[in-house]
């Protein structure tokens, strides 16, 4: 059995404009069907004409109503002793132009008068690291613990604690746990956002129901953790200004200034990148900068500002 889906222009009916459609089409080299008995495999209760054959009936039927019900139409093609071919059209609409998604609001600062703190919880240095400076960059006062239990002398501690960041995988006490216990010690206590790691992003629906209030994966962006922590808190922001205005180290990289860097280059990057290892990161491209200004001196901004969707976008060729 052969799989097949493409597109295709239909222009079928005498006036009217061609539409673009998605074709879906399956074949397989079974016994095949006489061309008089095409039609009659989409009447409710055809069963073919050949052999003993299961089922009602009315599998075609029903998705040929459900395929025009969208727009679509639904086709069968074969010869006996060959094989049988089925296809399928749906109508889609296609943009008449593809651009850029423009970029999330940058936050400046926490609303004027504010005081916030956070405690980032992580066993890894390189995220400790990351996590503390995106919180610093926009004016929160940040606690920082290396594990649950000290984690846990820190909240105790602490006069006030406004969100906690856990790191779900960690040695010992995990992230779950921590939140737990740190629950036992303040049941009506600050909101926590697990942070979960790379590749598991989907597992965020359960950790919200074993309790977390928000979550984040790895590698974390700024904007993305600002954002969570702003819907779970309801703390107020300040925003850049939209502008027009890019500094010349923030110009669109080029897919010919990639091609000047040594072979392999983005590919090591993007490793590092979703491993979420921001001293790597910075390490890695200041060394590119070296060899490399201008495009290094890009790279070195989005790593400054761990914008790693738009990193690995540019180290696996996604340019547009």
């Amino acid at each position: 059995m052969r799989c097949t889906i493409g597109s295709a222009i239909a222009d079928d009916d005498a006036g009217a404009a061609p539409q673009t459609c998605l074709a879906f089409s399956v074949a397989d080299e079974g016994p095949g069907i006489a061309r008089e008995h095409i039609e009659t495999l989409f009447t409710p209760f055809a069963r073919g004409d050949v052999g003993a054959i299961s089922g009602s009936g009315l599998g075609l039927a029903l998705s040929r109503r459900y395929a025009e019900a969208m727009g679509g139409r639904v086709m069968a093609r074969g010869e006996p002793g060959v094989g049988s071919t089925f296809c399928f059209t749906l109508p889609v609409e296609v943009p008449a132009t593809q651009s850029k998604a423009a970029p999330p609001p940058v936050v400046i600062s926490l609303a004027q008068g504010l005081t916030v703190t956070a405690l980032v919880v992580d066993d890894s240095e390189s995220n400790r690291v990351a996590l503390s400076d995106m919180l610093r960059q926009a004016g929160f006062t940040v606690l920082v613990a290396a594990d649950g239990p000290e984690a846990l002398v820190l909240f105790s501690q602490a006069q006030c604690v406004d969100v906690v960041l856990l790191d779900k995988e960690m040695p010992g006490m995990d992230g779950l746990a921590c939140m737990t216990a740190l629950r036992r010690e303040k049941p009506n206590g600050p909101p926590v956002v697990m942070v979960t790691a790379a590749g598991l992003a989907d597992e965020g629906p359960e950790l919200l129901r074993r309790g977390a209030d928000g979550f984040v994966p790895k590698p974390v962006e700024r904007s993305v953790l600002l954002d969570e922590i702003r819907r779970v808190t309801g703390i107020p922001y300040v925003y850049e200004e939209a502008t027009n205005d890019r500094p010349p180290e923030d110009a669109d990289v080029s897919a010919a200034m990639l091609a000047e860097l040594p072979s392999g280059c983005l590919q090591a990057l993007a490793k590092i990148v979703r491993r979420g290892d921001v001293m790597a990161m910075r390490a890695y491209v200041t060394e590119l900068a070296k060899q490399h200004a201008g495009v290094g001196a890009h790279l070195q901004a989005l790593v400054e500002r761990y914008e790693y969707v738009e990193l690995l976008r540019i180290c696996e060729g996604e340019l547009v």
